[in-house]
């Protein structure tokens, strides 16, 4: 029975009378390594409308209502930013953490104790600098700073960070809800009210790098 269950979830054992055998050979050879079993059929194996190779999606041409196939096929475009250079000189990234899940987390006293534990910031949002970055900004350590962009601005605490690259700043999002409980509510501040409503052009989903900032002391 074990042999057929296996055999059933596309698992390639080898064949025993019994459970007995099976499990002599298992502690003979010291383990069991196998693969699942691919499908060997072109019908298996190209879940495609077309039954070919398919390099888009034609769901996706569907979707974009493109007749230029160029486009939908893997290229470069160059990127756009929201926000003059010359006024807004850096790169603004928000990101995701294992503590706040997007803020499904928020409102968890134990997740907001640890929630930026790589630089010991609980309960709070926090910014990511280049030490470089901020010292040409005249920025500490720990100091309050406003980020702004043309769509308005946030202030958070600068975390001095030689991972992060010099002309971007980094947010984690999650924080800076006005309900969602008593713990979440008016704790830290959302990256997201100041990065640009942009999309994407063929996937129409939302392009949240695209945004570019300044920062400064409170």
């Amino acid at each position: 029975s074990m042999m057929i269950y296996l055999e059933k979830r596309g698992w390639k054992v080898e064949r025993a009378a019994s459970f007995d055998e099976f499990w002599g050979q298992l502690v003979e050879k010291g383990g069991w390594v196998a693969a699942p079993r691919y499908p060997t059929s072109p019908q298996d194996m190209f879940q495609t409308s077309s039954g070919k190779f398919e390099f888009y999606l034609h769901s996706l041409k569907e979707k974009s209502q493109n007749e230029d196939d160029q486009l939908l096929l893997p290229h470069y475009e160059p990127p756009e930013f929201s926000g003059i250079e010359k006024d807004y000189p850096l790169y603004f990234k928000i990101f995701d953490t294992n503590t706040l899940f997007g803020g499904t987390g928020a409102n968890q006293e134990m997740l907001l104790e640890m929630v930026g534990h790589r630089f010991y910031q609980r309960w709070d949002s926090w910014v990511e600098i280049n030490p470089e970055t901020a010292a040409d900004l005249g920025i500490k350590n720990d100091e309050l700073v406003w980020i702004e962009s043309s769509y308005g601005r946030i202030d958070a605490r600068a975390k001095l960070f030689p991972g992060a690259m010099p002309d971007v700043i980094s947010m984690p999002v999650g924080l800076g809800h006005t309900s969602y409980g008593r713990f979440a509510k008016n704790r830290g501040v959302n990256p997201n009210e100041i990065i640009a409503e942009k999309f994407d052009s063929v996937s129409k989903t939302a392009v949240k790098f695209s945004t570019r900032v300044r920062v400064h002391k409170v």
